[in-house]
């Protein structure tokens, strides 16, 4: 369906109320896909955070939302991965926005390659600690204890969250891709990752079982707008301009 379309990939804008530009900034991308892309795929981080179904009733995305299901009704076809802050997106979001969330992983054949999307906290983390954290955060039971909470004091807990997070990695360098991971990945049948996470845009070229692969990371959109384009077989990294 999508072989020798035009594919957009982009992840970590972490929309928030408290930069109302990088809204704007991506509202106008999404228009500027209009009759020109086949699909956009999001890769995790389209929020700053996401309380779940409550985070509808705030309304503090709902211009973002909207732009998101304009683009949906004009043909573009637009999937979602769940990232490191929005991992309790919902049916809800997915209806309102247009989005078709895919969860946590994804597999994409494009033109005879064999692509593996995802936000990418499983493999650009050398943390020991965090997988276990991130098994028990994603639990049955944390969310069916968050989902008893009410909508103030999820937001609350999930906003003191974010900031005690930016407080502990202030100055500190992302490790980027763990090489063994990316090659478990690759041993699996995949020639290309495309993820995000490390903020930073950037291929890498690993060799796994005698055969060349590529990584490909997707920046912020702290102060650009990065997306990786998929055209003509050939991927390119670019930047949005208003």
């Amino acid at each position: 369906m999508l072989e020798n379309k035009r594919i957009v990939f982009i992840s970590d804008i972490h929309l928030s109320p408290e930069f109302p530009e990088r809204t704007r900034k991506f509202i106008s991308f999404l228009n500027s896909l209009k009759g020109n892309t086949a699909a956009l795929y999001i890769l995790g981080d389209l929020f700053d955070f996401w309380i779940g179904e409550d985070h509808l009733k705030l309304q503090e995305h709902k211009d973002a939302i909207s732009a998101l299901n304009n683009l949906s009704k004009s043909g573009v076809l637009i999937f979602f991965i769940k990232g490191n802050r929005d991992f309790y997106t919902d049916k809800k979001l997915e209806w309102q926005s247009g989005m078709k969330i895919l969860g946590e992983n994804h597999s994409l054949s494009l033109d005879g390659t064999k692509i593996f999307l995802t936000h990418g906290d499983t493999i650009a983390i050398a943390d020991k600690l965090y997988p276990t954290f991130r098994r028990l955060s994603r639990s049955k039971i944390c969310a069916g204890i968050f989902g008893l909470l009410p909508a103030k004091t999820k937001y609350r807990l999930a906003a003191k969250a974010r900031k005690t997070s930016m407080d502990i990695n202030a100055g500190k360098k992302h490790s980027g891709i763990v090489k063994n991971k990316a090659a478990a990945v690759f041993r699996k049948g995949f020639d290309v990752i495309i993820c995000g996470h490390i903020h930073k845009v950037s291929k890498l070229k690993l060799e796994t079982n005698g055969l060349m692969h590529a990584v490909y990371t997707l920046g912020d959109w702290n102060d650009t707008a990065p997306y990786l384009q998929y055209s003509g077989g050939v991927f390119r990294n670019l930047k949005f301009e208003i």
